[in-house]
Parts: structure tokens; sequence; C-alpha cells
């Protein structure tokens, strides 16, 4: 996805708890490779999000 916008304007966010079904996944991400390390909160701003192509993945790595 891609975020449009022509009224960008960001506040700090302070996050509580956070999970990932993805960065979760240990297989994917050894403990610790994966971390959060900020949060951002868009209030009142007029956007839009479009669809990007679809990515390809390396299933063997």
């Amino acid at each position: 996805m891609e975020l449009h916008t022509d009224a960008w304007h960001v506040e700090a966010g302070r996050v509580r708890s956070a999970a990932s079904s993805f960065f979760d996944d240990l297989d994917r991400f050894p403990p610790g490779s994966a971390t959060l390390d900020c949060a951002l909160v868009m209030r009142n701003v007029p956007a839009s999000w479009w669809p990007l192509p679809t990515m390809a993945a390396d299933r063997g790595a």
C-alpha cells in the first residue's frame, strides 16, 4: 500500500503493546531481529491508500 496526502502532518505516538503474525514468526525472524522503533499518528489529515503491485517473495530463504 502507498499513502497519498497533500497535508502531511504526524505526531509521535506511544505504543502500549504490539504484535504481528508476520514479524513474530520465529521461522522468519530470530528473537530480537525485528523490533518496533517508533509510532507515528496522523489526525485529521485527508489521505488515501493506493494498492501497489504484488511483491515477489523468495520462498527458498
